[in-house]
């Protein structure tokens, strides 16, 4: 298995994440639901050597607009990665998250309850 030391700031993990649309998904909830002290993002000032990490510590799942249950489906592809690669996301559905055992907060045909 890889190893990465290269630390990186959450907003740096977010930003390379190579699919565009969790990308935004990714980088919205940060800004708008991340953890802040002392008016700066937690994400600034910390550096993580993992993604899973990063998104762990990012933002509070439950109060995003996908819920707990598909960051949670990102962050357990997460672990099955080396360290410091990023998971590979097909599509986050509702079968899926039955597979994983995560389907709390979606409905039926995988769209998310609002």
């Amino acid at each position: 298995m890889k190893t990465n030391w290269n630390r990186k700031t959450i907003k740096q993990w977010f930003e390379g994440f190579p699919d565009v649309e969790i990308r935004n998904k990714l980088l919205y909830n940060w800004e708008h639901h991340g953890f802040v002290s002392n008016n700066t993002h937690y994400g600034e000032r910390h550096e993580y050597s993992m993604f899973r990490t990063a998104l762990y510590r990012g933002f509070k799942w439950n109060n995003t607009p996908e819920g707990y249950s598909f960051w949670s489906i990102l962050w357990r592809k997460a672990l099955k990665n080396p360290l410091d690669e990023y998971p590979v996301v097909k599509t986050i559905t509702a079968t899926s998250l039955a597979e994983t055992g995560w389907l709390g907060g979606w409905q039926k045909g995988g769209k998310a309850n609002e």
